[in-house]
């Protein structure tokens, strides 16, 4: 079984940029282009602490996402706190060379493991403030008890986490899911949550916004320093096409949503932008230019798999119709590393329609 899931997320790994390329009607030229540019996307992932602006700076390559540290007059905020004390421990010890002073508050941003399950490397005794949406707790608490067994399994083989070494190369978003049968997860629960669209938040002397905006994740939010123009994005925003639907399986990711969350962060003017995976993006004009690219890009996919719902199309034939168009495909933000078009086709068609295509053949096969 190990050898077949090795093979499989090998197999999906050089095939990451082109959705055709996972049917095997790719010639093996346009594959190993594919795999080729996928390995030139591991630079994203170049591991070391990047300092964005004064008092901000990302700790990238440490495992699956990034970890995020501000330093302020009176302290330092963390925010997401990676996928296991093993990824955090060398984080910390990089965010205490940087800043010595004491931590006052940490801030999650959703629930996803790889964001939350580090904990303890950065606060083993005491207690801060946690910061998150309301919903954050009952969603941990869904993935820790009802689907437990069924998400570890999956996401293994998503990230491919036993595949050999020589074969991997890298999770599209991240460089590895550092977390296995070997590594510790931590948790720890929000005791500062809100439920409204906003929260103003003020910790080691910095004025912070909270701002819920669903996508990824429905208790997604993000970070906005107003002062810094910091806009720390989450998972609404990483250099990849978007992962609409994720293939360790997870409840329905409303694109729509997901793009008027994207509209909403690129009116902010954020001259610099954070995500929590992938390298951040400095300019007020390029992150609006990004933004509305990767809006777009999401819009176009709901609206044309819509379309042709509405034509009476089957899934599997719409997935053989709708492509992004020549402009935002070639965006190397919009790369088909992590998510993929055929995937999201096929979310959008069931979250409107469920299992049914529609063909009567397939009621009983």
């Amino acid at each position: 079984m190990l050898k077949y899931i090795s093979s499989a997320v090998a197999v999906m790994l050089s095939c990451a940029l082109a959705s055709l390329a996972c049917s095997g009607d790719r010639p093996a030229a346009a594959r190993g282009a594919a795999a080729k540019e996928l390995a030139a996307h591991t630079a994203e992932f170049n591991k070391g602490i990047v300092k964005v602006t004064g008092g901000v700076y990302v700790a990238i390559g440490y495992g699956l996402a990034n970890s995020v540290l501000l330093v302020g007059p009176e302290g330092t905020v963390v925010v997401d706190v990676m996928e296991s004390n093993e990824a955090g421990v060398p984080v910390k010890k990089a965010f205490d060379a940087i800043s010595a002073k004491p931590l006052r508050a940490i801030i999650y941003t959703h629930f996803h493991t790889d964001h939350v399950s580090g904990i303890d490397a950065f606060l083993k005794k005491g207690r801060v403030d946690i910061y998150a949406h309301d919903t954050t707790m009952a969603e941990m608490d869904r993935v820790a008890t009802v689907t437990q067994e069924v998400t570890y399994k999956r996401s293994m083989r998503m990230f491919g986490t036993f595949v050999p070494k020589n074969e991997f190369v890298n999770c599209g978003i991240g460089p590895e899911l550092l977390f296995n049968d070997k590594t510790v997860m931590s948790y720890r629960r929000a005791n500062k949550t809100f439920s409204g669209e906003r929260m103003n938040m003020r910790a080691a002397g910095l004025d912070l916004e909270l701002i819920h905006a669903p996508g990824e994740t429905d208790d997604q939010i993000v970070v906005w320093i107003p002062a810094k123009k910091v806009l720390i994005a989450a998972d609404d925003f990483y250099k990849s096409f978007p992962n609409l639907y994720t293939i360790r399986g997870t409840r329905y990711r409303d694109v729509q949503v997901w793009a008027h969350s994207v509209e909403k962060l690129r009116k902010l003017g954020a001259e610099f932008m954070v995500p929590c995976h992938s390298r951040p993006v400095a300019g007020a004009a390029v992150i609006s230019e990004t933004l509305a690219d990767y809006r777009d890009a999401i819009q176009f996919v709901h609206d044309q798999t819509v379309r042709c719902i509405n034509l009476g199309l089957t899934p599997d034939e719409i997935v053989e119709r709708v492509r992004l168009p020549r402009h935002l495909a070639a965006k190397p933000y919009l790369r088909e590393f992590y998510g993929t078009v055929r995937w999201s086709v096929r979310n959008i068609f069931t979250g409107y329609l469920g299992w049914f295509s529609g063909d009567a053949a397939s009621l009983n096969p």
